[in-house]
């Protein structure tokens, strides 16, 4: 029987584009790195600057969707709720999911994603602010004919993007109240159920806004095996204002220790870290000179991390899987397959 997921709660149309630094004839010359582009608006300070972008593609963007895609592409069966279309779904996700995968609450917001070879910068506006989240979500369950109580049933739930999107900690909450607080004096039941959590970027929250997320997902860790995911500066801006910690493996030591959370991950662009009950693992990336893309290329590493959670592979197999789809993503612009995937992780 296949495995099953269920992942939320977001949902985006990414722009993909590259600053141009200057223009030779009808060809252009780009930005090659983050620092480059950003020394140049430091020149400009006290003055103004005009930067072109050229547009490369539009794409289904969020971390759900992307994880999503990848996740399908595998294998697994999914189920996704977030923001897709407030009447009807959008095309770019209509491509990827068949209607009976979706339960959408909202519009979709649009990112414009600078692509550089050394990373992206990520400029999105604000989510909707909806006071009450769960009912929007069942509202949007009930027009796509969804149920959300099966969902939750799945060997793999994914709650995502808790920084950009301000309402995700009161779903979260919300979610628990009504479908696991029941579960609460019941012991996990093993790896075999999951939930995992990917944050993204939490640098606009304070010190206690963070604490009450990493609570939550100790609270979600009493009846499911937790799962914290998360790239470095992530770590680095959790450690800081909560620890006032800069080593990421002390970091990850901390946050398993005060929030019981058994299984933590840090990826970088140079090396994966993971913290599996206390016992600490640590493998270096595949790197990629040249880059596709690179937007979507965290959401096709925890693809590959649940992937290879779902199969009950070794921690360290874990991270090799997660490398394989994330470096096989941003060479060729598209998701691995379990097919392809699985050989390789041999």
């Amino acid at each position: 029987m296949k495995k099953t997921a269920f992942i939320g709660f977001d949902g985006y149309i990414d722009q993909i584009l590259r600053p141009i630094s200057s223009v030779q004839g009808r060809s252009y010359d780009y930005f090659t790195t983050i620092s480059d582009m950003g020394q140049y608006i430091i020149g400009k300070g006290g003055k103004s600057c005009s930067i072109q972008l050229d547009r490369v593609s539009s794409r289904l963007g969020g971390n759900g969707p992307i994880f999503g895609r990848t996740l399908k592409q595998m294998g697994i069966n999914v189920k996704l709720a977030g923001m897709f279309g407030a009447d009807t779904i959008h095309p770019l996700f209509a491509e990827s999911f068949s209607p009976e995968e979706l339960c959408s609450f909202s519009d979709p917001m649009e990112t414009l994603a600078l692509e550089f070879e050394d990373g992206k910068v990520m400029m999105c506006p604000t989510a909707p602010d909806l006071k009450k989240p769960l009912k929007a979500l069942l509202q949007g369950a009930d027009r796509c004919g969804f149920s959300l109580e099966d969902a939750l049933a799945s060997n793999l739930l994914a709650f995502l993007n808790w920084g950009e999107v301000y309402f995700m900690q009161t779903l979260w909450e919300e979610i628990f109240c009504e479908y696991f607080s029941q579960l609460r004096e019941d012991t996990v039941k093993g790896e075999q159920d999951i939930i995992f959590f990917d944050p993204a970027d939490v640098s606009s929250h304070d010190e206690t806004k963070i604490r009450a997320m990493l609570n939550t997902m100790e609270t979600y860790g009493t009846c499911r095996y937790a799962i914290l995911s998360v790239n470095e500066n992530e770590a680095l801006q959790i450690g800081k204002r909560l620890f006032g910690a800069s080593d990421c493996g002390q970091i990850i030591r901390l946050l398993q220790q005060t929030f019981r959370i058994p299984e933590i991950v840090v990826h970088s662009n140079k090396v994966t870290r993971s913290l599996v009950h206390g016992k600490e693992y640590l493998i270096p990336t595949l790197h990629v000179d040249h880059p596709v893309i690179s937007t979507g290329a965290g959401d096709n590493f925890n693809a590959g991390y649940c992937y290879a959670k779902l199969k009950g592979w070794a921690p360290e197999k874990c991270i090799r899987t997660a490398h394989r789809a994330a470096s096989f993503y941003i060479s060729h612009g598209y998701p691995v397959s379990g097919d392809v995937l699985e050989p390789d992780c041999e």
